[in-house]
């Protein structure tokens, strides 16, 4: 792949914009003075032969197999194997095409047509060629990114030209990176710098033994205890009630939401519009995560981000802030509240809240859940299930909160298999709930600056 990649930075072999927009001018390829076939003999024997520019009028500017040239090219291999395609593939590569005159677009070799009105928007396009040729195709700082960086909306050059790269950047620098030149924004490695030596003192739950004193501190707790009949219904032997389980930490705290509270999270939920909740995908080509929908998982689910109107508002404000002084962890190292909706035979099998993929990220791991039980009017069934945990099931009671952790006491950053858990079906009745992710260290910084994973 680098000598495949260095030779078309070599032969430059990319688009270039000339003239005044007015006139309508073709779009042509230039290729460098030095390229020649005497230094460079895998040099596609068509430019030799036409010489420094390549424009849509010449004889041989076509594809020789019209049938598949398109979709190899839609399959980037333009870039990937540019000694074949460049040859036998030249009009679907985009060695030679006219500025569109009925459109005002210009087609370029990485991403989108572009959409163009005036001559500003021309020179972003040149400029970015110059980028595209002299930084990303020939320094190594983006070899994992080369193919993903495009332009991904027609509009990326003329947003570029207005300046919104620099108001919209968590945007702008990873959808239009060529026109923003900001291709190295796509590694999250570079984007999302992470030092995990550095990281420690920022690190909640660092020691063997944190989760263990965390929980102690609730558990033994009075204040907690008389406010929100506090139960320890699993945990250590010498912990647990009566009837409860031994294992991993899970706290009951009743009373923790008023009826108020609890109903105003409903109305915030129906207010931004419950969707079909979605399970964490495949990675995306800048290190963030795709979401998709799962048989396995069928309830809806309304996210109430900092900028949304249930972020703003001043109920759901209080119980995070409540939550916050119960975990003992600053607010910020948790996710947005998510808001849950089952109807009648919805459900979520078996899971963990614990993400591989978070690990060794800014924010860390997910440590704690937070699960808090919205109502119980009218409603059968929709409990959470610990199989793990001897069966242990906690069903829904207005206002009600429960706790575990997702990791370990001994090593708090790997995964406790023990607290996977299941939402049991709803049998009769809706179910509403809510949970608090808590991560290892601050996620929410980390979101804003595009580091999410």
């Amino acid at each position: 792949m680098r000598s495949i990649l260095t030779s078309l930075v070599r032969f430059s072999l990319l688009w270039w914009v000339f003239g005044d927009i007015s006139e309508k001018e073709s779009i042509i390829c230039e290729v460098e003075e030095e390229c020649s076939s005497t230094e460079h003999p895998s040099l596609p024997s068509f430019l030799d032969r036409w010489g420094d520019f390549v424009s849509t009028d010449h004889p041989h500017c076509v594809d020789k197999n019209e049938r598949d040239c398109p979709m190899k090219a839609l399959l980037n291999a333009c870039v990937k194997s540019p000694d074949v395609m460049l040859e036998e593939c030249p009009f679907s590569c985009g060695l030679c095409s006219n500025y569109d005159t009925e459109k005002s677009q210009v087609k370029t070799c990485y991403g989108d047509l572009q959409n163009v009105n005036n001559q500003g928007v021309l020179e972003v396009i040149r400029k970015t060629q110059q980028y595209m040729i002299h930084q990303v195709f020939v320094n190594e700082t983006y070899a994992k990114i080369r193919s993903s960086c495009k332009n991904r909306n027609v509009n990326c050059s003329q947003w570029a030209w207005e300046g919104e790269c620099e108001r919209n950047p968590t945007y702008m620098k990873k959808e239009c990176a060529p026109a923003c030149q900001t291709c190295h924004w796509l590694d999250i490695r570079i984007r999302c710098p992470f030092d995990e030596s550095s990281a420690k003192e920022r690190t909640t739950w660092s020691e063997p033994g944190d989760l263990d004193r965390f929980f102690w501190s609730v558990v033994r707790n009075d204040t907690l205890r008389t406010l929100f009949s506090l139960k320890v219904l699993s945990g250590p032997a010498e912990a647990i009630e009566p009837d409860g389980r031994p294992g991993p930490w899970v706290l009951q705290l009743d009373h923790f939401l008023s009826a108020m509270e609890c109903e105003r999270l409903i109305d915030l939920g129906h207010e931004l519009g419950f969707q079909r909740s979605k399970d964490i995908g495949r990675i995306k080509y800048d290190g963030s995560t795709d979401s998709y929908e799962s048989k396995s998982r069928t309830s809806s689910t309304a996210w109430c981000t900092e900028s949304s109107v249930c972020g703003k508002d001043a109920i759901q404000q209080k119980v995070t802030q409540r939550i916050e002084q119960l975990v003992q962890i600053p607010i910020n190292n948790s996710e947005a509240l998510q808001l849950l909706r089952y109807e009648e035979n919805q459900y979520y099998k078996v899971h963990h809240d614990y993400t591989p993929l978070h690990a060794g990220s800014m924010a860390g791991v997910r440590i704690l859940t937070v699960f808090l039980y919205l109502n119980d009017d009218r409603l059968e069934g929709g409990g959470t299930n610990f199989p793990s945990i001897h069966n242990l099931t906690v069903l829904p009671n207005q206002g009600r909160a429960i706790l575990w952790p997702s990791v370990l006491n001994d090593e708090p950053g790997q995964i406790d298999v023990r607290t996977e858990h299941q939402a049991l079906p709803v049998e009769r009745g809706v179910k509403y709930a809510a949970n608090a992710w808590i991560h290892q260290r601050d996620f929410r910084t980390p979101l804003h600056m595009g580091c999410g994973v």
